[in-house]
């Protein structure tokens, strides 16, 4: 803080600076003094940095307060005085002018002052290098350099940081000797040198231009402005503010160029020019402006511009320039001109009057014309009739009007994006597409923030294509206000400015997500029919080997049980005879996993409790995957029951517990551990949503989990392929995870999978809820228990060797049994046969006629007559995908003698299988 000694005899100047000085919050204490005595009291009980008096009081103040540093207030009016005092050892002279704007510079003042006499009192030095440095970030902030320098040298002892911003070159080179001449333009090197020695020599400040030359060869004009410290009556040092000028130099040349066409200029030009004198005295009256304003140019040289202004519009004015100047501009001619004599911006719009009293809109430019010296000697007006430019601006609005209708009617969205990304402009449609209600809910947001972030690169990508000029078109998919994903295709192009500059982007944006939806739903049909030609083919395939091939099977089948039934277990052909059943039996479940694979395994769907169901399998299961991989079993209460044949849930459990077991052996840990789970689930259109496989309603949910290696992406987009597996040759056929996939499909469920690699994996089987009751499975008769029957079954199969098999077995199983070799052969048996026939079993596909036209013929005689059909290949008799029809009874070869009597016993007994929901 400086400590101000104020000495003044109006009161009310006193209190107008201490108040300033509160208000202000300045780095100064006042203390006022009304009159000499009181301030020399003071100055002998109190020590002050500055001594602050006006100029009534010079005499006094110069030799009373020698040792101080003193500032004068000199009034306005009285500016020829303050060289008087300055030589009369004043330390600076402030002028006061009536509205006070010199209190506004008046800590600076103070400040400078202070620096430039500062003394070497020990105790102040501390606080003088702190406040030198305020001052100084003060000065840089104004954008001059203040410098010091030796006064007989004119090396510099110090410059301001904006020394380097100006010229180039660092403090350091400017402050080697004979820097400074060394950088003033040859061509002013010898004036500007020779004028500041010798006014520095006569101990007087002064102020001087020349052309500085910086680092980068450009040409910089300084305006010098340079103090002379003295000490002992020699100059000592000169410290001064060096003001970059070039703009000012280069628009008075400009302004040198142009008067010299100014005549030509004003005679010719087609708009309005005007010049006045100082006191606004018309000089100058064009052409145009005769015709703009009806006035003669004789009748208008010598008056002031008054004659054709709207006085109001004139007060109004001199209000608004007043406040915006910070300082009384008086209504009259200085309204004008202010901004001319100040170098700033001055084109304004206003209403003149012409001579027959009507009024023109133009805009006004008012400049300062400079003579050589500099001074100003006069102003131009400009004057632009804008009565053409505001009828085009409002054709422009009309048509800006028309754009703006065609865009918002649009039905596609158009926006204007700018070069950052932020978005500008929106139609309606645009904002439908982000879910906002107007455009400023995401006005100068940027469009990366709705799109996922999976696509923001690409729309990066475009973006950077489009700001440097060149068009594109890319497809992404965004996330709008309220969370709903559209796909979106824009066109961008560039959108350039009047310089050629694109700084702006014009999207074309259509909403394509029905489109892509159509394109992904053409891509899973043509993926199911691929897999349903697969299927087809492998069908076609397997049912025609089944056939024959079943009732290979089934002659060995056959003719191996009924050896067995004749060897005792203790005799050594029966464990041999064991063997050859195990392995034709295997080979009947190959051919059953091919017709099932290929759905043309016929199924006996049941009302099924899969909690009873999955238990009543568990330690078959344990036994199938091992001791070493413990399997836990959750199985949820009131569980709903399910429609499905009780062999394709074991396929299903079977395939899924083998994968979970050589997942489990893959990833090397040699144990783990198995989980399975039913539980109900009503699977809505939000879980379809995340689930595309999902199918909605009512679904009971068996999972089965492993701690095995999991799957990568990859493999699980594959997994149902047929035959296709990850495992060694050898050791799996790829058709495991399909005939799982087949039976969930044709049971009318789905299935999800989830998987970690390293971490295991879970598959969820979703089987329709069964709106009936469970029952239980039917148990088959154990291995010594073979009923006898009876009653008379014609027998029909054109294979001899499965003909004499299945007589045998009916005769051993207590039936009277009629041989047909053929269909023509069992018509005529029927016809001449005497007695009653109590079944007709008859093989499906036969050379002369099927099974089913068999049984329809043989009726004609036997109206009552029931039937039973066998078969290795049943597509022709299965009905509504693979499922049996109600009223069919059908015996699957190969069969065993056990199940040819449960299948008689049925069929004789004319007991429908349970009927389909």
């Amino acid at each position: 803080m400086r400590r101000v000694l104020y000495i003044e005899r109006d009161p009310h100047d006193a209190r107008a600076l201490t108040d300033f000085v509160s208000d202000q919050q300045l780095p100064l204490i006042v203390t006022v003094a009304a009159s000499m005595g009181a301030a020399q009291a003071l100055l002998g009980e109190e020590s002050f940095d500055v001594v602050l008096a006006t100029d009534d009081l010079t005499g006094s103040a110069t030799e009373s307060f020698a040792e101080q540093v003193v500032i004068i207030l000199v009034e306005a009016g009285r500016e020829a005085t303050a060289t008087e005092l300055l030589r009369a050892g004043v330390d600076d002279v402030i002028i006061k002018d009536a509205a006070r704007s010199y209190l506004n510079t008046l800590s600076w003042r103070i400040e400078f002052v202070l620096r430039r006499t500062s003394t070497s009192r020990t105790a102040a030095e501390a606080a003088d290098r702190e406040s030198d440095r305020r001052f100084r970030r003060l000065l840089d902030s104004t954008g001059v350099i203040v410098w010091e320098a030796d006064a007989s040298s004119f090396q510099f002892t110090s410059v301001s940081e904006n020394a380097e911003r100006l010229s180039g070159f660092t403090s350091d080179e400017w402050c080697q000797p004979g820097f400074w001449a060394s950088r003033v333009h040859p061509e002013d090197r010898e004036f500007a040198v020779s004028y500041c020695a010798a006014a520095t020599a006569r101990l007087e400040d002064h102020e001087f231009e020349y052309r500085f030359l910086c680092r980068s060869g450009e040409q910089r004009w300084i305006s010098d402005l340079v103090t002379v410290v003295v000490e002992a009556s020699r100059p000592r040092w000169i410290r001064g503010l060096m003001v970059d000028i070039t703009a000012r130099k280069q628009a008075e040349a400009a302004h040198q160029a142009a008067a010299r066409w100014q005549h030509a200029l004003v005679t010719h030009a087609g708009d309005a020019i005007v010049s006045t004198d100082l006191a606004g005295n018309i000089l100058t009256f064009n052409p145009a402006a005769e015709r703009m304003l009806g006035y003669s140019a004789s009748e208008m040289i010598g008056r002031t511009p008054a004659v054709f202004h709207d006085a109001e519009q004139v007060v109004e004015r001199a209000r608004e320039f007043s406040q915006e100047l910070g300082e009384e501009i008086a209504p009259g001619f200085d309204v004008f001109v202010a901004k001319a004599m100040r170098q700033l911006p001055n084109r304004h719009d206003w209403t003149f009057i012409r001579k027959d009293g009507s009024h023109v809109h133009v805009s006004l430019a008012v400049t300062a014309l400079r003579g050589a010296s500099g001074e100003i000697e006069g102003f131009m007006g400009l004057v632009t009739d804008l009565t053409s430019r505001l009828q085009a601006e409002s054709a422009l609005r009309a048509s800006e009007a028309r754009y703006r209708t065609i865009i918002e009617a649009e039905p596609e969205c158009v926006k204007v994006v700018s070069a950052s990304g932020e978005l500008l402009e929106m139609n309606r449609a645009g904002l439908a597409m982000l879910e906002a209600d107007t455009l400023e809910d995401v006005r100068g947001r940027g469009l990366a923030e709705f799109i996922v972030p999976e696509h923001r690169a690409a729309f990066g990508a475009l973006h950077k294509q489009a700001i440097g000029g060149v068009p594109g078109l890319v497809e992404f998919e965004i996330v709008g206000l309220h969370g709903t994903r559209r796909w979106l295709e824009t066109h961008a192009a560039p959108l350039p400015d009047a310089d050629g500059r694109v700084d702006k982007i014009l999207g074309i944006t259509r909403d394509i997500t029905v489109r892509r939806q159509a394109v992904a739903e053409q891509a899973a049909l043509q993926a199911q029919l691929a897999q349903a030609q697969k299927l087809e083919s492998i069908g076609r395939l397997a049912g025609g080997v089944a056939h024959d091939f079943n009732n290979m099977l089934g002659v060995i089948l056959g003719h191996t049980e009924m050896a067995l039934l004749e060897v005792s277990p203790d005799q050594p052909c029966h464990l041999d005879l064991k063997e050859i059943q195990n392995a034709a039996q295997r080979s009947a479940a190959l051919t059953r996993q091919l017709l099932a694979f290929a759905r043309k395994q016929p199924i006996e769907p049941k009302s099924l409790d899969l909690n009873s169901t999955v238990a009543a399998t568990l330690s078959l299961l344990q036994r199938l995957i091992g001791e070493n991989i413990s399997v836990n079993w959750q199985g949820s209460p009131s569980l709903w029951p399910v429609w499905m044949d009780p062999s394709q849930l074991d396929q299903i459990l079977t395939n899924l517990c083998v994968n979970a077991r050589d997942a489990i052996a893959t990833e090397g840990l040699g144990s783990g551990s198995m989980t399975i789970t039913t539980r109900n689930m009503r699977v809505d259109a939000a879980y379809c949503r995340a689930h595309p496989e999902a199918i909605p309603g009512d679904f009971v949910c068996l999972a089965v989990s492993d701690t095995g290696r999991g799957m990568e992406p990859a493999i699980i987009e594959r997994m149902f392929e047929p035959f296709f597996t990850t495992k060694r040759l050898g050791e799996g056929t790829g058709l495991g995870l399909s005939m799982v996939d087949g039976a969930v499909r044709q049971n009318r469920g789905f299935i999800t999978v989830h998987s970690v690699v390293n971490r295991g994996t879970t598959f969820e089987i979703f089987l329709p809820r069964y709106n009936g009751e469970a029952r239980p499975t039917f148990t088959r008769p154990l291995e010594n228990e073979l009923p006898r029957g009876h009653g008379t079954i014609l027998v029909v199969e054109d294979e001899p060797s499965i003909l004499k098999l299945t007589s045998t077995m009916l005769r051993r199983l207590g039936y009277d049994v009629l041989v047909a070799a053929g269909p023509s052969n069992a018509i005529a048996l029927a016809e001449a046969h005497p007695g009653p026939i109590d079944l007709l079993l008859t093989d499906v596909i036969m050379p002369e006629m099927n099974g089913s036209d068999l049984a329809t013929a043989v009726r004609q005689r036997y109206p009552k007559l029931r039937v039973l059909f066998m078969s290795g290949y049943t597509a022709d008799i299965i009905a509504d995908r693979g499922v049996m029809g109600a009223s069919v009874h059908f015996v699957q070869k190969p069969f065993t003698a056990r199940d040819l009597q449960v299948a008689v016993e049925g069929a004789i007994a004319d007991q429908p299988p349970v009927s389909a929901p």
